[in-house]
């Protein structure tokens, strides 16, 4: 199994093998007509992700400013055996509802609203403290009219409705630095096929 170690003692990708890696779960998706005009899906996914090596090290956060979780070896490297491969969540789920109005023969206004949320998550090969997340959450919400045929789609928006923040990454080889999702945003769209 390749893998990219990046970040750690600078700011450089270093590619490392590790003896194994498992991966395994159940994920499920639902969809329902609740009512003429009314439309309901909801998701969920459960994961399970773990290298297996007992030999797999990647330096940790060049800054010495993380709390690694992980035992170190001799050249203070985090021994990542049975660690959680990164970017991936435990837990997913997600929730969508749309109402709609017939405007005509051709359309109709629409409300839709999606939900998401996503469970535990490790953003390195290592583990620490502070490059985690558990939680994210986020929601949005849409207003418009669309043609049935899909040529045109016009509507307003706004993402994350509840102003979350939402830590999705770090940098870990200079400081304790965390990146966002964007905060709550508005907007207009407008989409058309020929």
């Amino acid at each position: 199994m390749q893998l990219t170690a990046i970040g750690g003692a600078g700011n450089f990708n270093q590619l490392i093998n590790a003896k194994k890696g498992i991966g395994y779960g159940f994920e499920s998706d639902v969809e329902w007509l609740a009512a003429d005009y009314l439309v309901l899906t909801a998701g969920f996914a459960l994961n399970k992700t773990e290298f297996r090596d007992p030999n797999l090290t990647v330096p940790i956060c060049g800054s010495g400013q993380c709390t690694p979780l992980d035992p170190l070896d001799a050249n203070g490297n985090a021994i990542v055996n049975g660690n959680p491969f990164p970017q991936a969540p435990k837990v997913t789920g997600n929730f969508t509802a749309r109402y709609s109005i017939p405007a005509g023969p051709d359309g109709d206004f629409y409300v839709f609203t999606d939900w998401s949320i996503q469970g535990k998550t490790n953003f390195f090969l290592y583990e620490s403290a502070e490059f985690k997340t558990s939680g994210n959450f986020e929601g949005g919400l849409r207003v418009g009219y669309a043609r049935n045929d899909k040529a045109f789609d016009f509507g307003f928006y706004v993402r994350n409705i509840t102003n979350e923040r939402n830590v999705i990454g770090g940098i870990d080889f200079n400081n304790l630095t965390g990146f966002t999702k964007d905060p709550r945003t508005f907007g207009i769209s407008l989409t058309m096929h020929r």
